[in-house]
C-alpha cells in the first residue's frame, strides 16, 4: 500500500548525522532545506540517532529534531518488503551492508518516498530495487 505524503522524504540517520554534526555540506544542506516542508523518519532512525547520543544534552537536541517531523513506525510489512530487497540486491550482486538499512528502505517504499542519505547502501539498493533516493 503506497501512501505517497506530498513533499515529503524519508531522512536517514546518515544525513542526519552530517546536519547535526555540520558535515558534508551539500548533504547537511539538503536537510535544513527539507525541513522546511516535511521530513520522515522512522523507529530504525530513532534507534540509530538516539543510541549515538554522547549525553544528556545531545540526546534532548536530536529529540527536538526528531520533532520536527513524522515519525513512521515499522510495520511486520517493512520487515517482509526489507528481505525482498536485501534477497533482490544480492541477486543482483550488489552487496547492502546493512539489514537495518533495508527496514529504512522499506519504510520509504511502502509510503512511496525516497530516502535523503548519505550512505552507500540506499544507492545500493536503488541501482537494482524500486527504492528511491532524494537528490543531493
Amino acid at each position: 500500500m503506497m501512501l505517497s505524503m506530498d513533499r515529503s522524504v524519508l531522512v536517514d540517520t546518515s544525513a542526519l548525522i552530517e546536519f547535526l554534526n555540520d558535515g558534508h555540506q551539500a548533504v547537511a544542506d539538503e536537510v535544513e532545506r527539507v525541513l522546511a516542508t516535511h521530513i520522515t523518519t522512522c523507529d530504525a532512525v530513532v534507534m540509530e540517532l538516539t543510541a549515538g547520543a554522547q549525553s544528556e544534552s545531545e540526546l534532548r537536541s536530536i529529540t527536538s529534531l526528531l520533532a520536527m517531523g513524522h515519525n513512521e513506525a515499522v510495520t511486520s510489512v517493512d520487515f517482509e518488503i526489507a528481505a525482498t530487497l536485501y534477497r533482490t540486491a544480492r541477486r543482483s550482486g550488489v552487496t547492502v551492508r546493512s539489514m537495518l538499512d533495508c527496514v529504512i528502505a522499506a519504510v520509504a517504499v511502502r509510503l512511496g518516498i525516497p530516502v535523503l542519505h548519505h550512505d552507500r547502501d540506499f544507492d545500493a539498493l536503488a541501482s537494482c530495487t524500486e527504492v528511491r533516493v532524494h537528490p543531493v
